[in-house]
């Protein structure tokens, strides 16, 4: 009896990604998307059904090496009148208070109509690095030793900042990311990001520095780019926001863990809710910074 290969597709099935040897594809029709409640305040990760697009990227799986089948587990009604021809954009089920806010934080008076090249720079630099570490379940061990190298236990922007000079140090090896466990596409997505931003630097003639790191001045700049989502100790890892009050988590995989204390006051980049509510990117900040930089929201 002739063995073959099936594929259950995820939402990763839509990408370029191609596995060779796949003949059969079972489709769902459902996939998991991040949405925005702007009554909560939360982003929740929902099981959701997929569009048309979808359907169609997921069957294409099948028989990409050779002949297969695409399998749907829905009706053909369902896909030609009830699914969306296309997935929401992603701008559609985002919060963008903070995008809003920033523009305006910028003197941006109409945000409808501003010069984007200007102001691009600004944006984009207070934009995080996508998680960039994987961890392997018959390495586990292995793979938490490895991502404990890169650890800057105040902050995850800088352990991300940190992982990136070091591939830079290592002429940005995809052996080496592979050997300490690191995505490469996201490091290469960095990658290609900062030589947009150096593009930009040169097109609007500001002329780059070149100093010595100074962890404490980076964190600064981090707190006064996300003040408002700063959030002060409640209990053991757990904080609630210092403005609207809302409880969350840290997550178990921060770098903050390895700090040796609690610290009193941290603030993040998102939050997203699976079985807590978590913080995702989260740096350490003194109090003192928050009444510096935003005095109209706090005072010491």
């Amino acid at each position: 009896m002739g063995l073959a290969n099936a594929l259950l597709p995820t939402n990763t099935a839509e990408t370029s990604l191609t596995i060779d040897g796949i003949s059969h594809v079972i489709d769902t029709g459902y996939g998991k998307m991040k949405v925005y409640n702007p009554h909560t305040g939360m982003t929740a990760l929902q099981v959701l059904p997929i569009s048309r697009a979808s359907s169609d990227q997921r069957a294409s799986r099948a028989g990409r090496t050779g002949p297969g089948t695409s399998y749907r587990l829905y009706t053909e009604n369902a896909y030609e009148n009830e699914i969306l021809q296309r997935p929401v954009p992603e701008i559609q089920r985002t919060n963008l208070g903070y995008v809003v806010l920033l523009l305006k934080s910028l003197k941006i008076q109409n945000l409808l109509d501003f010069d984007l090249w200007i102001h691009l720079l600004k944006i984009i630099l207070l934009t995080p690095l996508p998680s960039v570490f994987f961890r392997l379940k018959d390495r586990e061990e292995e793979s938490d030793a490895a991502r404990e190298m890169f650890v800057v236990p105040e902050s995850d922007h800088l352990t991300l900042l940190n992982v990136y000079q070091q591939w830079k140090a290592n002429q940005y090896c995809a052996d080496w990311c592979n050997d300490q466990f690191l995505q490469v596409k996201g490091l290469l997505k960095a990658r290609e990001i900062r030589s947009q931003l150096l593009d930009i630097l040169k097109t609007l003639e500001i002329p780059r520095s070149y100093c010595c790191p100074d962890w404490d001045v980076v964190r600064k700049t981090i707190c006064s780019a996300n003040f408002h989502n700063a959030a002060m100790l409640k209990g053991i890892w757990e904080y609630v926001n210092c403005r609207n009050k809302m409880p969350y988590n840290l997550h178990p995989a921060s770098s903050l863990y390895g700090l040796g204390y609690i610290p009193d006051y941290v603030v993040y980049h998102e939050t997203i809710l699976t079985t807590k509510e978590y913080m995702q990117c989260v740096t350490a900040v003194e109090p003192h910074w928050l009444a510096e930089l935003a005095p109209m929201f706090f005072s010491v």
